[in-house]
């Protein structure tokens, strides 16, 4: 247990490149509720879909770099900030319009295209990548 902003969390650690690092535990009361959720539907996926599935997690996994984001909530805060103590009045955030609704395997067959050439056929899994990949959905 550690405290954090005046509140108890439950933690645990584990070791990770050389270091430690430290994850946070959720309370029961904090974790929202889904009807369905987790629930076996029994869905039979097309080999296309298995295929396009794994092609896109493939072409978006990378090596995690935290330098590269940036907190923008606490940006814009920081910039109203200052701006109130200049006394400048700060005009409201203009309401964004909704994205239109688009077949979602087209685009996926867009993305992928457009990253680099999807193959027919998927590539022959080896004992390691199989293994990997059992370990990733175990997580």
């Amino acid at each position: 247990m550690i405290f954090l902003h005046q509140r108890q969390y439950t933690i645990f650690i584990r070791a990770r490149n050389h270091g430690l690092t430290l994850h946070t535990i959720y309370y029961p009361n904090e974790i929202a509720s889904v009807a369905g959720y987790g629930k076996n539907y029994d869905i039979k996926l097309k080999p296309e879909e298995m295929n396009l599935a794994e092609q896109l997690v493939e072409s978006l996994t990378s090596r995690f770099k935290p330098e590269q984001y940036r907190d923008e909530f606490q940006a814009r805060l920081n910039e109203l900030i200052e701006a109130k103590m200049k006394g400048r009045t700060i005009a409201p955030t203009p309401k964004r319009e909704k994205a239109p609704v688009i077949d979602m395997m087209e685009a996926l067959k867009r993305s992928l295209a457009a990253g680099k050439p999807v193959s027919a056929k998927p590539k022959p899994a080896t004992a390691a990548a199989a293994g990997h990949r059992q370990h990733r959905r175990a997580s």
